[in-house]
């Protein structure tokens, strides 16, 4: 299943994390967003990507979803409409 991109922004990170997965994180003004447990990035750090477009397939396990606004952790649903 394909990870698209909640906001528009630039790929600031790309890890392989222990047990074979990955985290990306995008850059959207004062907004970060954190996808977890990725199975392979279609992105790389410094790629543009619009809101809505595939930067990564999903892996066995659940996607981690996380968005931080000012250093703190917020509530999506605040922000984005799911």
């Amino acid at each position: 299943e394909n990870i698209t991109a909640v906001l528009t922004g630039t790929v600031i990170c790309v890890n392989y994390e222990i047990g074979n997965t990955y985290t990306l994180v995008l850059q959207h003004n004062n907004f970060l967003s954190v996808y977890r447990y990725l199975l392979k990035p279609l992105k790389q750090v410094g790629d543009i990507v619009s809101a809505g477009e595939s930067i990564a397939i999903m892996g066995e396990d659940n996607l981690w979803f996380e968005l931080w606004q000012d250093g703190k952790s917020i509530n999506p649903e605040q922000v984005i409409a799911f």
